[in-house]
């Protein structure tokens, strides 16, 4: 049994191009808290749209938990500073652990959860509050059924990230909320927020006018003038 692991998902060439930033903080913070980086390239589950293709990536975290006693993924398209502390020791061992985005901000969550209930013809769990962003999530082995492949693949808003929220309230498995520094999506972005923020998250960015490689690259040079890039990151 191995101890940690640090994965990614990469698939087409824009992730590819991506990675060629994103991966230059995350292979660095991988070593820094002793797990293995590990890049899923492929899903063996073939997707029909954009939606089944995430279901798809991250479903090979049930493989990886067979060997993993806990796994720390991530998306592909955020950073990591060089200072961030050990996430695995910010959330106990057998809790999962992300970002509640509803704490901060609600553009209707909740209404995706019922949303892919109608269409998946399920009720509603029953809901403790909350909704997590899976871009980045603490999983413990003893969670690995969460990502189990099931019958039915069904598209709704955030996709795979609704579809894990629900999942986890049918589970009833525990779950430790991060703060907003370990996951900074763009509706929080404030020059205070963005220098406080140990992961800034890139997703759905282009809906806010940004180039993703363009912002990226702008923040590192932000990290390289604090002195916060991870070490040995030597040019991007």
């Amino acid at each position: 049994m191995k101890e940690r692991a640090l994965v990614t998902y990469v698939h087409g060439d824009y992730a590819r191009r991506l990675a060629g930033l994103t991966h230059l903080t995350l292979e660095p913070y991988a070593r820094r808290v002793g797990a293995d980086f590990l890049v899923i390239q492929d899903s063996r589950y073939q997707p029909n749209s954009f939606f089944h293709l995430m279901y798809g990536l991250k479903f090979h975290l049930y493989d990886l938990l067979r060997d993993y006693a806990r796994i720390l993924a991530v998306d592909n398209d955020l950073i990591v500073r060089g200072d961030t502390p050990d996430l695995f020791s910010l959330v106990p061992p057998d809790h999962f652990g992300a970002y509640d985005e509803l704490a901060d901000h609600d553009h209707g969550q909740l209404a995706y959860v019922k949303d892919y209930c109608a269409r998946a013809g399920k009720a509603v769990p029953a809901w403790n509050g909350g909704y997590f962003n899976a871009g980045l999530m603490v999983i413990p082995q003893a969670q690995r059924e969460l990502f189990a492949c099931p019958e039915q693949l069904v598209d709704c808003p955030c996709g795979e990230q609704t579809y894990l929220n629900v999942r986890l309230r049918e589970l009833g498995f525990p779950y430790t909320a991060l703060p907003w520094r370990y996951n900074l999506m763009h509706w929080l972005w404030t020059l205070e927020r963005l220098e406080q923020a140990y992961v800034i998250h890139y997703s759905d960015i282009h809906r806010q006018g940004y180039r993703r490689e363009s912002r990226i690259i702008g923040d590192l040079a932000a990290w390289a003038a604090w002195g916060l890039l991870p070490e040995g990151f030597d040019s991007y």
